[in-house]
């Protein structure tokens, strides 16, 4: 082989490796990993949530600035499945019955309280805290009871039922509870 055929193998080779290279450096960046302590993902597939009920011009939920609430003995705490805020048959049994008590106290205010466990972040725990305490308002309504007399409020994670760290307690503290306005 000439010096020539050398130099030109060399020189192709080269701006093969280069172009190849290059080619590689164009194309766009994979999705970004986060970083950080995040929340595990269920492996556990679940079937989609069914239809919620129309509801027909829900009243707005009332201004309720400077009233003391107590928790409401007589109406019971429904609990929701992770990281979903559809109401549950066995949270519809409860809530008949709760739909009950209120109508028959219709001056009463009713605070429902949304909350979360502790998975997720602050933020996306009021979120959901806020959609499950609206869905309990929403079918409370539906039941029949005055929308005006119904309040809504989200805690998110920060007031578990509790404390502990594993399924039983999250279980336990992913619940929508009511109080009453103090008369």
């Amino acid at each position: 082989m000439s010096g020539k055929h050398v130099l030109w193998m060399v020189t192709a080779t080269v701006l093969v490796v280069a172009m190849v290279m290059s080619a590689g450096c164009c194309r766009g960046r994979g999705p970004t990993v986060p970083t950080g302590p995040q929340a595990p993902t269920p492996t556990v597939s679940r079937p989609p949530e069914p239809p919620r009920p129309p509801i027909e011009s829900a009243p707005s939920e009332p201004v309720v600035r400077g009233v003391e609430f107590e928790p409401a003995r007589d109406l019971e705490m429904i609990h929701f499945e992770f990281d979903k805020s559809r109401i549950t048959e066995e949270a519809r049994i409860i809530l008949e019955k709760d739909a009950e008590v209120i109508k028959k106290n219709p001056d009463v205010v009713v605070q429902i309280e949304g909350h979360c466990d502790e998975r997720g972040t602050n933020d996306y725990n009021l979120a959901l805290g806020q959609r499950r305490a609206t869905a309990t308002r929403d079918y409370l309504i539906n039941l029949g009871c005055d929308g005006s007399k119904l309040t809504t409020i989200s805690y998110g994670e920060e007031k578990p039922l509790d404390p502990a760290h594993n399924e039983a307690a999250w279980a336990e503290n992913r619940r929508a509870q009511f109080n009453k306005a103090q008369q």
